[in-house]
């Protein structure tokens, strides 16, 4: 199993644009792991 590694930033900004990327990449490599 490969891993997606995300790193979360601490403004609230940088998360609110990072939820949609890490829905789109778990809907698009559901057999991956997101850490």
């Amino acid at each position: 199993m490969a891993k997606i590694l995300v790193i979360r930033f601490s403004a609230l900004g940088d998360v609110a644009m990072t939820i949609p990327v890490v829905y789109s990449l778990a809907i698009q490599y559901p057999q991956h792991e997101i850490v």
